[in-house]
């Protein structure tokens, strides 16, 4: 097995009380009859098995006694409060244990919510390739776990990646047409005037920038493209949001959820959650994410939009759409917005 990625205590404070960068493992597999979970788990390891134990049973009740819908995929850096630790994991549904028990199966590591503010389009550059690397860890981790010795498995350790260079990024999103960003996010809700869904999201964001100076808790919901890479795409809203709300000042969780099929009407999201983090949040991993009612969602059809009451100018690319607006800098920002 390779060695994913190493050293992250160099960069965010091993040692006592830090992080010793191993990946760990919690969930159900059919090779096995309960949970399996890594040995000798850290403290965090107990707070994000408890809130998926939790967050899943808030699952099964959503489906209602009808028929069972799975979880598909999903990756984040995840805050769990009690630990003071930030849970990068990777979440897929392999199908419950040997008696037909449905549960998740996860690889996470952790690393010290202190030391990740935001996280920034630049620090999120750090970790979407570990996550990355998650995700592919998925199919050796279900055949390594299938053996009578899985508990002696070794997942392998972290390291991040260095942040982004902000040249870099301008340059991946403007690979992305706009236009055709647009259509792939929206398909057939697609509102036929580009101006009008602009003008509706443009307002969306005055309204979060309005709560900058009460640091109040959102919690967000913006649309990504499966035919572009999410992580370009999640560090592209994160930038449009930093010109909104000053993330370098806050402690996000990322979850990005990819729909397994059809019947998951939100498709793949980029969620953003600023506060604590609760079992009901699990909901945002499946296709019950749509009931959130307490989850602020990027207007996505015409029905939401009205028209602008001025000519709005529509971006080539993605670069110049995430990067439209008013910087935020060191100073406080109005209200007003």
């Amino acid at each position: 097995m390779k060695r994913v990625f190493e050293g992250l205590g160099r960069l965010f404070g091993g040692g006592r009380g830090g992080l010793d960068g191993r990946v760990r493992w919690f969930g159900k597999l059919p090779a096995h009859a309960d949970y399996v979970a890594a040995p000798d788990p850290a403290p965090f390891a107990h707070e994000f098995s408890d809130w998926l134990i939790q967050g899943f049973a808030k699952h099964q009740a959503a489906a209602g006694g009808g028929e069972y819908r799975p979880l598909g995929c999903s990756v984040g850096l995840l805050r769990v409060p009690r630990s003071a630790t930030t849970v990068g994991f990777v979440l897929s549904d392999f199908g419950g244990d040997a008696r037909g028990r449905r549960f998740p199966f996860a690889l996470f590591f952790g690393l010290p919510t202190a030391q990740l503010p935001g996280p920034t389009a630049a620090n999120f550059e750090c970790f979407a390739p570990a996550l990355r690397d998650l995700h592919g860890m998925l199919g050796a981790a279900r055949s390594a776990l299938a053996r009578p010795d899985a508990g002696a498995w070794h997942a392998g350790t972290i390291e991040p990646a260095a942040p982004a260079d902000p040249a870099a990024l301008a340059r991946r999103w403007a690979a992305m047409p706009w236009l055709d960003w647009r259509d792939a996010v929206l398909g057939a809700a697609a509102p036929t005037d580009s101006a009008t869904w602009l003008a509706a999201i443009h307002a969306w964001g005055s309204r979060i920038a309005a709560h900058e100076q009460s640091d109040f808790p959102f919690n967000l919901s913006f649309p990504l493209a499966a035919r572009w890479d999410w992580g370009i795409q999640a560090q592209g809203w994160l930038a449009w949001l930093a010109r909104r709300i000053r993330l370098d000042r806050r402690a996000a969780s990322i979850i990005v959820n990819f729909a397994p099929d059809s019947a998951q009407p939100l498709g793949t999201r980029l969620h953003v959650i600023a506060r604590p983090i609760v079992p009901d949040d699990f909901l945002l991993l499946g296709p019950a994410a749509d009931r959130l009612k307490y989850m602020d969602a990027l207007p996505l059809t015409a029905a939401d939009a009205t028209p602008p009451d001025s000519p709005v100018s529509i971006p080539p690319d993605f670069a110049a759409f995430v990067t439209a607006g008013p910087e935020l800098d060191g100073a406080t920002r109005s209200r007003s917005g």
